[in-house]
């Protein structure tokens, strides 16, 4: 995936997660450019949004995560949902969003010190964003065999 492109990595579910995405558990795949130190390593665990770090599984430069047994979207309400979606224990738009906002958040400073080769999950977008089309695009032409998923979640 060499030349200038208009984001910094291949994310092919990027945007806000869609409601019908948030079920008990998830995870995602990060793949970064080279292996991390034993140092980033741990900040990029100790960083990553709770709904997600309950169990990591590092190969080199790819890292799987997961939630921590049927508990992601009961932490994405907890963390990011507002007084009716507490209530109601549901995710809505505000946890969606926040969680959302905060997963990128995390992946952009981890491309900030450890560059991204891809991202990819948890869940899929509410809507396509031109982010993650470009990915698409790009995968399609250069498919990153790091990012299947096929054999976990």
């Amino acid at each position: 995936m060499a030349g200038s492109f208009p984001f910094p990595f291949p994310w092919p579910n990027h945007g806000v997660l869609s409601l019908d995405a948030f079920d008990k558990c998830d995870g995602f795949v990060l793949v970064l450019r080279d292996e991390p130190s034993a140092a980033d390593r741990e900040w990029i665990e100790r960083t990553c949004p709770s709904p997600i770090a309950g169990f990591f599984e590092w190969s080199g430069p790819r890292l799987r995560g997961e939630s921590e047994g049927d508990v992601f979207d009961a932490l994405v309400i907890d963390g990011w949902g507002d007084d009716d979606e507490k209530a109601g224990f549901r995710v809505g738009l505000h946890a969606a969003a926040g969680f959302s906002a905060a997963l990128e958040a995390w992946v952009l400073a981890v491309h900030a010190r450890c560059p991204v080769r891809a991202f990819e999950g948890p869940g899929y977008p509410d809507a396509d964003t031109p982010w993650g089309a470009w990915s698409e695009a790009q995968l399609d032409a250069e498919p990153c065999e790091a990012l299947d998923t096929d054999d976990w979640v």
